[in-house]
């Protein structure tokens, strides 16, 4: 069927299967499904900025709630594997930074003093992407880094508000 050569998933094929497609043609086909894409809401892309040295957990922990059927945001694994004192890290950093919606800064007890956090809380405000963070640990004490004005409790209900720029 022509759904699955454009691309799009069962969902959307289950509405527009509604719509009594077999009697469409492709350009008709092409403007319900567009229509109904319109409709849906767009996940946000959003970049994770955690310490890298202590608080993978935290990184894969985030991109796992992304995978939720209802997470209003999808993350692209743009971490940056090699240290920031190479010459184009920051440059990297800051295109990837431009290309998302918001950035999400994962808390933990060190991420105060991680200057990688530091300057992509830095470049986030530069690029003017929204940016939060979220209190990796509810057990730990986790400082505040600077260029944050306060962390939020890790939960499902605060991250979906956050995303959708309740602050």
């Amino acid at each position: 069927m022509i759904f699955l050569e454009l691309g799009y998933n069962e969902a959307t094929f289950l509405e527009i299967d509604n719509k009594k497609s077999n009697d469409m043609d492709e350009d008709q086909l092409r403007s319900a499904i567009a229509q109904i894409l319109s409709n849906q809401k767009k996940k946000k892309r959003a970049f994770i900025s955690f310490d890298f040295d202590n608080d993978e957990f935290l990184r894969t922990a985030i991109i796992g709630q992304a995978k939720n059927e209802d997470s209003p945001f999808d993350i692209s694994d743009w971490s940056v594997q090699k240290p920031f004192t190479e010459s184009t890290w920051e440059q990297k950093v800051l295109a990837r930074i431009k290309q998302t919606d918001v950035v999400i800064v994962m808390v933990g007890e060190r991420t105060y003093t991680c200057e990688g956090v530091l300057k992509e809380i830095a470049m986030a405000k530069i690029a003017n992407v929204p940016y939060f963070g979220i209190q990796g640990y509810s057990d730990k004490n986790c400082p505040v880094p600077y260029g944050l004005e306060t962390i939020y409790q890790w939960t499902w209900p605060n991250i979906k508000l956050l995303i959708d720029g309740n602050r």
